[in-house]
């Protein structure tokens, strides 16, 4: 029998896997703030930007060196993003800002915000915070 299955219990006729609900305990304190606080996104410390000639460049920092064979520039609503994330803000934050900015819908905003991040994320240019 598995940690699992006993926490559960053995129910004749079901598996774990079909479980809908499962209890957790411990005796570690909980932090509400901690559980339902949605992650922030901020830039990293690994990248250089500027702006020249109105347009925004971004230039990763590797080892102390520009990696000037990765140069990324944004789009207009990319930029609104970027220039944001100087602090922390949650996904919710910054798409309102580019509903607002450029008067779209929640959920395009919402879209651009995910795509954008998704894709800045995994060319290390956005990181949560605390990571």
């Amino acid at each position: 029998m598995t940690k699992l299955e006993k926490v559960l219990g053995s129910r004749p006729g079901r598996s774990i896997e079909n479980e809908l609900q499962v209890e957790y305990h411990s005796s570690k304190p909980c932090n509400p703030d901690r559980m339902t606080s949605p992650a922030q996104y901020v830039r990293s410390d690994s990248v250089v930007s500027r702006v020249i000639a109105g347009e925004t460049l971004i230039v990763p920092v590797r080892r102390g060196t520009a990696d000037l064979a990765s140069l990324y520039s944004f789009n207009p609503a990319g930029n609104t993003i970027w220039q944001a994330l100087d602090k922390p803000h949650t996904v919710d934050e910054l798409a309102n800002l580019l509903a607002e900015t450029f008067d779209v819908s929640s959920d395009k905003a919402r879209q651009d915000v995910d795509s954008f991040l998704g894709e800045a994320q995994a060319m290390g240019l956005v990181h949560t915070k605390g990571q």
